[in-house]
């Protein structure tokens, strides 16, 4: 049985990654104001992709595949401050990294149960 941070994470992983993959452009406008040219929908939409697999994983091996997301969640996280510097990216980034942030504590916490 998954412990409670894992069950968590997989939840939040899985919604947050149908939203961006379904509706990106309804994030994007409106944490970033005008609408979003396809390029930065696309970059959304597979990043909501790569959260559903992850998620899917997660589910089915919590250890491995929560040691695995976590690093790659502190990895996006990296990348977001990264690109929160622009001031066009500022939101969506610092948003973004949050998500991770906290995706990927619940998913080390739940890799250690």
């Amino acid at each position: 049985m998954p412990s409670g941070a894992t069950a968590l994470a997989t939840t939040l992983g899985a919604a947050w990654g149908t939203v961006l993959t379904a509706r990106p452009d309804l994030v994007l406008r409106g944490l970033e104001g005008p609408p979003a040219d396809s390029t930065e929908q696309t970059v959304a939409k597979v990043l909501g992709a790569r959260q559903l697999v992850q998620a899917a994983a997660i589910a089915r091996w919590p250890r491995v595949a929560g040691r695995v997301g976590g690093a790659a969640d502190l990895l996006h996280a990296l990348t977001m401050a990264a690109l929160a510097t622009s001031p066009r990216y500022r939101r969506v980034a610092a948003t973004s990294g949050a998500v991770a942030v906290v995706l990927a504590a619940l998913e080390l916490r739940g890799a250690r149960s």
